[in-house]
C-alpha cells in the first residue's frame, strides 16, 4: 500500500507464517488518478521499493514452506487455486448473474450488467448476453504469452505455435537468447518461463517477446 513501511510488512508477513493459511496472494494497490487517495496526495511507492516489497514476501514464504507457482501466488503443495489455473490454462468456464463473463468454444460474452435489463432477458426467456468477443490469433498469441509466463512452470512455446498455424521469425530467438543472457527468462529448447528477476519486470518481457521487432511475430498473427 502507498507509504506502507519495511517494517509493517515484515510484520504483515510475520503473520502470514503464524496463521499458515493453505494459499497466499500478494498484489500491488495502484492508485488511479481519480481514486481519493490519490487526490490527497499520498506518496507512492517507486519501482524499486516494489520490487523490494515483492522479492522480500517471495523469499520469506518459500521459508514458510509455500510454492509459487504464479506471478501473485503462493500455495501449500496441492493447495493452488484450480479455479484460477483454469483462466490461464484456457479450461471454458459459464458465467451466471448480472456482468458475468464466459468462455465458451473460443469465444467471450458477458451477460447486461443492469437489475431490470436482465429480469427482462430472462422473462423472455433469453440469455442475458450483453456483448461478445471472438479470439484473433493476435489475441489468443499475446493472451498464452500473458498467462503462460504468469505460471511459474512455464508454457510450451511450441504448442502455442502450432495452435496457431505459425513459425517463430528470426528475429525472436535472437530476442530470446538477448533475454537469457539478462538471466530474464529461462527456456529449455521446448519450456519458456520466467527467471526471479523476469518477474520483476514480466510486462516488459513479455513485450518484448511479442513484439521483438516492427516487421516480427506481430505481423505473422494479424
Amino acid at each position: 500500500m502507498p507509504e506502507q513501511s519495511p517494517e509493517v510488512w515484515d510484520a504483515n508477513l510475520d503473520w502470514v507464517e503464524q496463521l499458515s493459511p493453505e494459499h497466499v496472494s500478494i498484489y500491488l494497490l495502484e492508485l488511479e488518478d481519480s481514486a481519493i487517495w490519490s487526490k490527497m496526495g499520498i506518496e507512492r511507492h517507486s519501482d524499486d521499493d516494489h520490487s523490494w516489497f515483492y522479492s522480500r514476501a517471495s523469499e520469506r514464504f518459500e521459508k514458510f514452506g509455500y510454492r509459487h507457482y504464479e506471478t501473485s501466488s503462493w500455495a501449500r503443495p496441492g493447495a493452488e487455486c484450480r479455479h484460477n489455473l483454469g483462466y490461464w490454462t484456457g479450461v471454458p468456464y459459464r458465467g451466471l448473474g448480472m456482468g458475468a463473463h464466459s468462455f465458451i468454444d473460443g469465444k467471450r460474452f458477458w451477460n447486461v450488467r443492469s437489475v431490470p435489463d436482465y429480469g427482462r432477458y430472462i422473462d423472455e426467456g433469453r440469455l442475458p448476453v450483453g456483448g461478445t468477443e471472438t479470439l484473433t490469433p493476435r489475441i489468443r498469441m499475446e493472451e498464452a504469452y500473458l498467462l503462460g509466463l504468469r505460471q511459474m512452470d512455464g508454457f510450451d512455446v511450441w504448442t502455442v505455435a502450432k495452435d496457431l498455424g505459425i513459425d517463430y521469425p528470426q528475429d525472436w530467438f535472437e530476442r530470446l537468447e538477448e533475454l537469457q543472457k539478462a538471466e530474464l527468462v529461462h527456456f529449455d529448447g521446448k519450456v519458456l518461463k520466467l527467471t526471479p528477476s523476469g518477474l520483476l519486470v514480466a510486462n516488459n518481457v513479455t513485450e518484448e517477446l511479442l513484439c521483438p521487432s516492427l516487421l516480427s511475430i506481430c505481423e505473422a498473427i494479424r
